[in-house]
């Protein structure tokens, strides 16, 4: 079983996918593409939403916070 990164995992999900599902679509076609793209928007909302241009330096706590934001768990 592999363990999914818990971002990947919300890229899935949000694609209506389970991880397994989303790794065979990324690796016969974008090569997980579409989950940088994603993942690079979705902090782009995160850091808006804190009142900060996403190019800002972030910190552990930011780390942290996006993921409770992203709803996955902390490593």
């Amino acid at each position: 079983m592999t363990a999914w990164n818990p971002r990947y995992v919300a890229f899935a999900r949000a694609n209506g996918r389970t991880p397994e599902e989303q790794n065979a679509v990324d690796v016969a076609g974008t090569h997980k593409l579409e989950f940088i793209l994603w993942i690079g928007r979705k902090w782009q909302e995160f850091a808006e939403s804190h009142g900060c241009r996403v190019s800002y330096w972030l910190r552990i706590w930011d780390h942290n916070e996006f993921n409770k934001w992203l709803g996955v768990a902390n490593a």
